[in-house]
């Protein structure tokens, strides 16, 4: 079994995989339109796919190892919090994966949204909660 701070350093070294395809991720979605959306269209599927793998695994991950520890640790409102937020992502993964293969058009601001609220999250996560149960 992996010591906590092994597996907050683990976690951390996710986030930062994740921190980088959201920046392909808001670079093909802010992207002017010159006509040729096909590489935009390219690179946020492939984004979107991953972090249908791996974030969807992460967070898994999080919520079966980290999240009880914090809990045990007292610190069940900000887990709560973070578990919340966790839902949001899913739903909104979810729907920019409908979105992508209905309505290209439609995705900046679904897709801008998701970005922001994920960045939010693993600053959160790394800032206000790793930090507390790393100690």
């Amino acid at each position: 079994m992996m010591s906590m701070h092994d597996q907050v350093a683990l976690l951390s070294q996710e986030h930062s995989n994740v921190e980088s395809r959201l920046f392909l991720l808001s670079d093909a979605l802010e992207e002017s339109d010159d006509g040729d959306v096909r590489w935009r269209e390219e690179t946020v599927r492939d984004v979107l796919q991953y972090m249908a793998v791996h974030l969807l695994e992460h967070m898994k991950t999080e919520e079966e190892t980290v999240f009880p520890y914090g809990t045990r640790m007292g610190l069940a409102n900000l887990v709560t919090d973070l578990t919340n937020q966790h839902d949001t992502l899913r739903h909104d993964l979810s729907h920019l994966l409908e979105e992508l293969a209905r309505n290209w058009p439609g995705m900046k601001e679904g897709g801008n949204a998701f970005v922001a609220l994920l960045q939010d999250h693993i600053a959160q996560e790394e800032t206000a909660f790793f930090p507390l149960i790393d100690a």
